[in-house]
C-alpha cells in the first residue's frame, strides 16, 4: 500500500493556498480526499482556494467544500499556470547576501 501524499505549502495569502507535490508516496491528485482535511488541520483554509502543482509540473485547483472536504478538481487557465509558475520561480531564487560595509 502506497504512503499518503507528501506536500509542502509554498505560498499562502488571504485568497489562496499553493501546494507542491513532493512526489513521495501517492500524488496529491490520487490522494486529494485525504490531502484537503490534512491541510485544513494545519492551516485555516476558510474562504481561500487551494491550488497545487502536481508531479508533472501542472497547476490545478482542489475544490473544497465546508472548509475541509475535497469536492473535486478545477483546471487552471494558462494565465494561472504562468502566475503560479512565477511564484515557484521566485521562491527558488537564491537570496543575495548584503555586503558588509566597513
Amino acid at each position: 500500500m502506497q504512503e499518503s501524499a507528501q506536500f509542502k505549502i509554498i505560498h499562502e495569502n488571504n485568497l489562496f493556498v499553493l501546494l507542491v507535490d513532493l512526489d513521495n508516496g501517492k500524488s496529491i491528485t490520487n490522494d486529494a480526499v485525504r490531502v484537503v482535511p490534512r491541510l485544513a488541520a494545519e492551516i485555516p483554509i476558510a474562504g481561500r482556494r487551494v491550488y497545487y502543482r502536481d508531479t508533472i509540473g501542472r497547476f490545478d485547483e482542489l475544490r473544497v467544500c465546508h472548509d475541509k472536504y475535497f469536492m473535486g478538481f478545477g483546471p487552471c487557465s494558462p494565465t494561472q499556470q504562468e502566475f503560479f509558475s512565477n511564484i515557484v520561480k521566485k521562491l527558488k531564487k537564491p537570496k543575495k547576501k548584503k555586503e558588509e560595509t566597513a
